[in-house]
């Protein structure tokens, strides 16, 4: 996951999206990202962005999209 989210900012500028996420690591739910990115947050590995769908402030930094 987190070579999936460094990978998406190296190539297009942006932050991934936890649905980017999960397609890159072959995950079918974004629940299940999500929970796994979570975790990751509380371990300070990565920062999850709760505003805008998109951004970076941080070279791990992974976005989730706004609700639909």
């Amino acid at each position: 996951m987190l070579a999936a989210s460094r990978a998406r900012i190296a190539d297009h500028g942006e932050a991934a999206t936890v649905r980017e996420v999960a397609a890159a690591v072959g995950l079918a739910s974004p629940s299940s990202t999500l929970y796994q990115l979570r975790r990751l947050e509380e371990a300070g590995i990565v920062r999850l962005a709760r505003a805008p769908a998109r951004g970076t402030t941080g070279s791990a930094d992974v976005r989730r999209r706004p609700p639909h």
